[in-house]
């Protein structure tokens, strides 16, 4: 077949075309990259987290490896840049920030990164930091003191610490995890004191940090037995105060364990100077109870109290008793402490405490009087194990066996003299005043009987407390034929924050009570010296009482409302009654097997019963 002469022509140019342009593509074609280079085949002289000062750093690569840059960065800033090997460069450490950087190494290829590495590294331009558990300035030292600081250098580590004291080396430490060392006051000034840490790092920082410390002197310990408070119930604040009331400081115990709290002062204290002494009992932030010592000094006290253990209950039963046989006329009683139960609209009632904390000072028995106090030899008296558990006591739960009656002669007042007596079931309860059972209670003997009494005589120790007009007796043993009442007097004042207080020669020691207006609460027992003209009212520490407390302080909402001048037997004067009986808290029968009070009242003729402080028994 013939094509015509034009479509022949055509075809031809057009295979021409063709094959021009195919040798034309393939003259053009870009050959394929080659990228032997992987982010393990980098090698950087460095390990991961490695400290850096100023030095060269080498970064090794395959002799093969196919590249057309190396580019080095720490952080976003380009360090160095390499198209040959060797690929060597300075890191000077002067020109970055302490603390951790990024080193990355990038392989590029042709403009693009084919290859990465990273590693980081540290720089150390700071000293070690110390890190205390407690704010030392703030701190109240005393004593002998373990500081612990927690020393650390987040880069390098730490090569040495040495600790200064006034400037004088105290210790010295090196790379260590215990940097703890002993603070003496007794060896320094009181008040304000420097110490200083230097402390230096591995790569020679060195950070200088100084404090000022408080130095205190220990004046006193106050040991608190186990179970001397019912923990999240009450708590007991002991309070320095100087001769003028000023606050010194304070500690408090609320804990049900023992433990030792001390004391201390950032004044000097000499031997022979006096300060005030306050134990503070808070009950629930309701009941407030103090008890202020004054006229104490270090030679008299010595350098520690040791409060007495005793037993609290943590529950109490209801009693409601029915009584028979009860005869009109009489007095049916039973009291300790803790227990209170009466006869009284033909039911005896009332409540008696269980579960002591401390089992050898309590007792789950009750002794119940039962006398008329017009008839003579009357008396009958019971002794009724968990009482709670009756129902009801008859004429045959009483006994009138062992029973002592006797008269009372009164010498110097034609008033009716007020007679209790009370019995500890052992030793143990004696020598703690636990426990007492009430044996007798009548407020006015009868002088038709010939002021007649009975108690029962059961026990080998008794406690007897009498009074007529303003004079009392308390005493252990054989109560006294005869009570002569000297006719002496004693007067107090309260004006300006100041109690003023007119005692008696003989009398060793002096009390005065006072009570708030507007609450029947609060109120304070003043022990001192008697032959002293009286005390001030202690400062009260801030934030450690309900503002109720405050106001009746700071708005002289305070009365006094009786004074006492006591003798005690065997104890010559103040300083023997607190050496022998407040230091170790002894009850003072122990010492002094007779005591005599003069006492003076603004709100009756009787005289209000005491509390002596750690006891509970009321005389």
């Amino acid at each position: 077949m013939h094509l015509p002469q034009k479509t022949f022509i055509a075809f031809l140019v057009f295979v021409s075309f063709l094959i021009l342009n195919s040798c034309s593509s393939e003259e053009n074609e870009i050959p394929e990259k080659v990228i032997n280079v992987k982010s393990d085949d980098i090698s950087i002289a460095l390990p991961e987290n490695a400290l850096v000062t100023s030095s060269n750093i080498e970064v090794t690569l395959p002799n093969d490896a196919i590249l057309d840059m190396v580019n080095i960065y720490i952080g976003s800033n380009l360090v160095e840049s390499f198209s040959a090997a060797p690929y060597t460069f300075l890191v000077n450490s002067t020109d970055l920030a302490h603390g951790e950087h990024k080193l990355k190494v990038d392989i590029l290829l042709d403009n693009e990164i084919v290859a990465s590495k990273i590693v980081t590294i540290k720089v150390d331009k700071q000293g070690p930091t110390a890190v205390y558990q407690i704010d030392l300035e703030a701190l109240k030292m005393c004593g002998e003191t373990t500081v612990s600081p927690g020393i650390s250098d987040d880069i390098s580590g730490i090569s040495r610490v040495e600790v200064f004291l006034n400037d004088a080396s105290i210790a010295t430490f090196g790379n260590s995890s215990d940097y703890s060392f002993p603070l003496n006051m007794d060896d320094h000034p009181i008040g304000t004191n420097t110490l200083k840490l230097v402390m230096e790092d591995m790569v020679g920082n060195i950070t200088t940090e100084v404090l000022d410390v408080n130095f205190y002197k220990p004046i006193l310990d106050i040991k608190f037995p186990d179970n001397f408070i019912r923990e999240g119930v009450e708590k007991v604040h002991a309070i320095l105060s100087d001769s003028d009331g000023n606050l010194i400081d304070y500690v408090t115990h609320s804990t049900r364990t023992s433990e030792t709290l001390t004391l201390c002062s950032s004044i000097e204290l000499g031997a022979e100077t006096e300060y005030m002494l306050t134990f503070a009992q808070d009950f629930s932030n309701v009941v407030f109870s103090f008890y202020v010592y004054g006229n104490l000094t270090q030679n008299m006290v010595g350098n520690q109290i040791v409060l007495a253990s005793r037993s609290l209950p943590s529950s109490s039963a209801s009693i409601n008793m029915d009584m028979p046989d009860y005869e009109d006329g009489f007095y049916v009683r039973s009291s300790t402490p803790w227990s209170s139960m009466l006869f009284y609209n033909n039911t005896f009632s009332g409540h008696v405490s269980k579960n002591f904390s401390v089992d050898e000072l309590s007792t789950n028995k009750s002794f119940v009087m039962n006398f008329h106090p017009d008839l003579h030899r009357s008396y009958q008296w019971a002794l009724v194990e968990d009482i709670n558990t009756k129902f009801s006591l008859k004429a045959e739960d009483f006994m009138s066996t062992d029973v002592t009656h006797d008269f009372l002669t009164v010498n110097g007042s034609s008033l009716d003299p007020f007679l209790s007596v009370y019995g500890f079931e052992n030793e143990t309860h004696f020598r703690a005043m636990s426990s007492p059972h009430m044996l007798y209670w009548n407020p006015s003997l009868n002088s038709i009987n010939g002021y007649d009494y009975s108690y029962a005589n059961i026990f080998d120790h008794n406690l007897y407390s009498a009074r007529v007009s303003n004079y009392g007796i308390d005493g252990i043993g054989a109560i006294p034929k005869t009570i002569s009442v000297p006719g002496q007097s004693i007067s107090y004042q309260f004006q300006n924050d100041k109690i003023i207080f007119n005692g008696l020669q003989n009398y060793e020691v002096g009390r005065v009570r006072l009570t708030s207006l507007d609450n029947i609460h609060i109120h304070m027992e003043f022990i001192f010296d008697g032959h002293s003209t009286g005390m001030a009212i202690p400062e009260l520490p801030e934030n450690l009482f309900v503002q109720e407390l405050y106001d009746a302080f700071d708005n002289q909402r305070l009365q006094v409302i009786q004074g006492v001048a006591e003798n005690y037997e065997n104890i010559e004067n103040y300083s023997e009654y607190v050496s022998n009986v407040f230091v170790n808290s002894t009850p003072f029968y122990v010492v002094s097997p007779k005591r005599e009070r003069i006492f003076a009242s603004s709100v009756g003729t009787q005289l209000l019963p005491i509390i002596e402080f750690p006891f509970f028994l009321r005389l």
